[in-house]
């Protein structure tokens, strides 16, 4: 039995790694038909991020039994989740995906009102938000200490993994991710089978290896632990260029420039500490760094490649065509679900139910005589498609949850409510969570699960720490 309280932290943090591993191992924990064999992997990650959740809550440190979850986010939580087990239990339907049929439900408790047409999809789904909710609290557990700085420290590794994994099939060769013949993605970064969502992850920890290393550096100046910090930085920034997402790509330039912008104090300080305290390095020294200066400037240019060849094949689409198809495409989607979601016939205000998009969206495109013609698991707007599937109310509580998160890291930070010591963290979850929601504009990264954690723990971070401190000034936003 474990007593000791650094025992029991650690014994969270083991289970945090084995979920961590499996969530973003398993192709990223995608959305799928259950054909297809994505679905298990998901409904796998949703039993280990709950158990994961749970062990944090009776493993961290805390100064009550329970967790003080802030109360917005028990009314957001608590709405998706009676308003998923309420479209469950009056289902309009269910869906035979092998024979492709619809069997409806009788004797509905409430046949006047809303219910999902996929019921099988929706309960998931609604399990989902159940785990979620419950790493959430873990997650508000860890801020009663400086465990969730740690917590941080498991997402940025988790980033670089994605970099190593990715680079490594890449320079190998494998043209599956984990070499599985049955996962044939056109352009995947392994472990994702869509290299769009890697890019998104990597970018979720980028920003945070970098704050690691000035949060270093304001403690201790330049240590081994701030370089190491920043090379961590500079592999995953390689990884997404590696990684040849479009969106990606712009989505760090993006980030970086914000992170120049807010650190730029802090950042020409180290570059005037280091002018000041030229020493001799030893050859040894040199050698090392001049041969990973090499391997890192050798990536770079591979990386670089890859990327621009996306960028030249869109431009000769355009050119060709007249259109970007990847583009139109996306536009062509959104304008779909924008119709849909003011149809009073269709989703309007109740939405057509969590999980449920992949399943009945192929049925709008041929009923509305679309242009698309592919298969749309995702909608590639991850704002719309969250109108779409939850409706307005249940939208305003995941925007609630995203957005307010932001605005209130924005709030502490203008109001110098950081501590010294946590600035650049807390300017690093803010940026990572800016740079995701623009992403999801235009892509689907907070519809798969091991991003939308990370994303959604974030925000429980900024929604929970300092909440039980005076309201003075702790700390300066420079």
């Amino acid at each position: 039995m474990i007593n000791n309280s650094k025992e029991k932290t650690f014994a969270f943090f083991v289970i945090l790694g084995l979920c961590l591993s499996w969530v973003i191992g398993a192709y990223g924990s995608p959305m799928g038909f259950p054909l297809e064999g994505n679905d298990i992997f998901r409904e796998r990650s949703r039993w280990a991020i709950a158990f994961a959740g749970l062990a944090g809550i009776a493993l961290l440190p805390g100064k009550s039994i329970f967790p003080r979850v802030p109360l917005i986010l028990w009314i957001c939580f608590g709405f998706l989740i009676i308003w998923g087990c309420f479209m469950v239990i009056n289902a309009q339907s269910e869906m035979n995906i092998y024979r492709a049929r619809w069997i409806m439900i009788k004797d509905r408790p409430f046949p006047d009102l809303p219910g999902s047409p996929v019921a099988s999809a929706t309960k998931k789904f609604t399990f989902e938000i159940i785990a979620v909710f419950l790493f959430v609290i873990a997650i508000v557990r860890s801020t009663e200490s400086s465990i969730w700085k740690k917590i941080l420290t498991a997402f940025a590794l988790a980033s670089l993994s994605v970099a190593f994994i990715g680079m490594t099939h890449k320079i190998l060769g494998i043209d599956t991710v984990w070499g599985i013949p049955d996962q044939q993605p056109e352009l995947f970064f392994a472990p994702y089978v869509y290299n769009g969502n890697a890019a998104s992850m990597m970018n979720l920890g980028i920003i945070m290896a970098f704050s690691m290393a000035l949060t270093d550096y304001r403690k201790n100046g330049t240590t081994r632990l701030f370089y190491l910090w920043m090379t961590c930085g500079a592999v995953i920034g390689i990884g997404i260029i590696f990684a040849a997402s479009k969106a990606g790509a712009l989505i760090l330039v993006g980030q970086l420039g914000l992170f120049v912008l807010f650190e730029a104090k802090t950042l020409l300080g180290i570059i005037r500490s280091k002018r000041r305290r030229r020493t001799k390095m030893s050859l040894e020294k040199k050698m090392a760094l001049g041969a990973a200066a090499i391997i890192l400037a050798g990536f770079t240019i591979i990386s670089t490649g890859l990327l621009n060849s996306r960028f030249q094949d869109m431009f000769e689409d355009i050119e060709n065509t007249g259109e970007a198809s990847t583009i139109d495409g996306r536009l062509e989607m959104m304008k779909l679900m924008v119709n849909l979601s003011t149809d009073t016939n269709e989703a309007y205000w109740h939405g057509i139910g969590p999980g449920t998009f992949p399943y009945l969206i192929p049925f709008y495109l041929k009923n509305r005589e679309s242009k698309l013609e592919a298969v749309w698991e995702y909608g590639h707007c991850d704002p719309l498609q969250t109108i779409l599937d939850w409706g307005y109310f249940g939208a305003l509580a995941w925007f609630t949850i995203g957005i307010g998160g932001v605005v209130r890291g924005g709030y502490l930070l203008l109001k110098r409510k950081v501590p010294h010591d946590d600035l650049h963290l807390v300017k690093g979850i803010v940026i990572s969570l800016i740079g995701i929601g623009i992403h999801s504009c235009f892509d689907f990264p907070l519809s798969i699960l091991s991003t939308h954690l990370v994303a959604i723990s974030l925000c429980g971070i900024l929604w929970t720490i300092y909440r039980n401190q005076e309201p003075r000034k702790l700390g300066s936003t420079s």
